[in-house]
């Protein structure tokens, strides 16, 4: 949805999203096994789980790790697609 002001704007947008598609219901809802530090699985829009300092005491580590894998990858992908011609 956010997507149509960044067209307007000429501004190109690369979203990243990962889910497991094994857990919960089989839906990528869940995002991980439930646990004291996730009860229902997931911290998508609660302010209490989805935030730097609760993520980095849960997960030590996971942002930075997954933020360079993000750039690591991502980077080759996006460097080729700068030398891709535009199209109409």
């Amino acid at each position: 949805m956010m997507r149509r002001f960044f067209d307007k704007a000429g501004l190109s947008v690369l979203s990243v999203e990962a889910t497991n598609w094994n857990l919960g219901k089989k839906d990528g809802y869940q995002q991980r096994a439930k646990n004291a530090s996730f009860p229902n699985g997931n911290s998508w829009h609660d302010v209490r789980l989805d935030n730097q300092q609760h993520i980095d005491k849960a997960l030590p580590g996971r942002i930075e790790r997954r933020s360079r894998d993000v750039v690591r990858i991502m980077l080759p992908l996006v460097k080729e697609l700068a030398k891709a011609e535009k199209t109409p």
